[in-house]
């Protein structure tokens, strides 16, 4: 009988909670604390709904963004470091329309100091 197993298990996410890692529990807090005061803020203390939305959807992002995103593998805020890091390296400009080309995963990691 042969069992496969990753080669690398520490690079497998540890669930916690229903399923969930600290980070997704972390957002999923911010998610429902959010959610509570927007509730309150409606139903006990009457503020006009457009501040009540507006401060909400400021609240969400960081919780959505932080708590469940992930780009190429990579948690959103070290993506965020690496692709800097990358655009002041390679002198990388918005506005540049020649030389054009397509960039991997391999491109936004971290070489291995020495």
């Amino acid at each position: 009988m042969i069992i496969k197993v990753h080669q690398d298990v520490t690079k497998q996410a540890g669930k916690y909670m229903w399923g969930l890692t600290v980070r997704q529990l972390g957002g999923a807090a911010g998610l429902v604390i959010t959610f509570g005061l927007l509730g309150t803020g409606f139903f006990v203390f009457h503020l006009p709904q457009v501040v009540l939305f507006s401060v909400t959807g400021l609240l969400l992002l960081p919780c959505l963004v932080f708590g469940f995103f992930k780009i190429l593998g990579m948690p959103f805020e070290r993506f965020c470091k690496l692709f800097k890091r990358y655009r002041t390296l390679k002198g990388l400009h918005i506005y540049r329309t020649e030389r054009l080309r397509r960039f991997t995963r391999n491109d936004f990691k971290e070489k291995n100091k020495k």
